[in-house]
């Protein structure tokens, strides 16, 4: 998940590399690596990742009107903006479904793949979607309910994650590649070359952290006694431990 620093929740580059699409908490915009212009997109605040359809096309998820972000308040109905790369509205499409994410290019670059919450049974699915009637229908549904989803195309890797296992798959043959119980989310390299997963890493100490190698070792026995024996004095409820998160390809 976006972890907020400098208040950045999210960012895409078009193809060409030159476009950059990044959110703010408030707003979201499009930068020209280029030349340095900055395109505000209007007063759209995002519902979640944007993505770019092709170098002059930008996806965005938006919420409903009237929606204020209440987690009890989910929506089942959202809309789908496509923006130019100077930000300018050029279609809005409602849908219903909620929370679309994980938008991307699907097949021909002519329609959207992506995840939203079915208001019949509240569960989330995979849907292809026309950036240019706005319609919307259910897609890959062999998998089933999904948390999130990346493929990169017909002859190529999907990767998907059911709640409980992130699966790795051939798109053409759903011959199954991998099955991971400790990874959140899989995503899949434009190429197949790998696929990066979003893991936690081995649970280290919350307290005295730094670098141990800047130390000798005998004042890293010293600053590891220090640490047990204040962390024997924490109330028996204390947090001593977490896990950070990890990225393994």
């Amino acid at each position: 998940e976006p972890c907020g620093s400098n208040n950045f929740l999210s960012f895409a580059w078009a193809d060409d590399g030159l476009q950059l699409y990044y959110e703010l908490p408030n707003r979201a915009l499009i930068l020209n690596a280029d030349n340095g212009q900055v395109s505000s997109i209007g007063s759209y605040i995002p519902h979640g990742p944007a993505t770019w359809l092709h170098n002059d096309l930008l996806v965005l998820p938006i919420p409903p009107e009237g929606y204020n972000g209440d987690e009890e308040d989910l929506p089942y109905r959202s809309r789908i903006g496509i923006f130019n790369r100077l930000g300018q509205l050029q279609q809005m499409h409602t849908v219903e479904i909620g929370l679309p994410q994980d938008l991307q290019p699907w097949r021909d670059d002519t329609h959207i793949l992506m995840t939203g919450i079915d208001p019949q049974d509240g569960l989330r699915y995979p849907y292809r979607f026309d950036p240019e009637s706005g319609a919307l229908e259910w897609e890959l549904t062999d998998l089933g309910t999904v948390e999130n989803l990346s493929w990169s195309g017909e002859d190529g890797l999907i990767a998907y994650s059911d709640g409980t296992d992130t699966i790795v798959l051939r798109t053409s043959t759903r011959e199954e590649i991998a099955r991971f119980g400790d990874v959140s989310r899989g995503v899949v390299h434009k190429d197949s070359t790998y696929v990066a997963l979003e893991t936690l890493g081995p649970p280290t100490s919350i307290y005295f952290q730094r670098t141990w190698n800047e130390l000798s070792e005998e004042a890293q026995r010293r600053e590891e006694a220090r640490r047990e024996q204040f962390i024997s004095q924490l109330p028996d409820d204390a947090e001593t431990e977490v896990q950070p998160p990890e990225v393994h390809f």
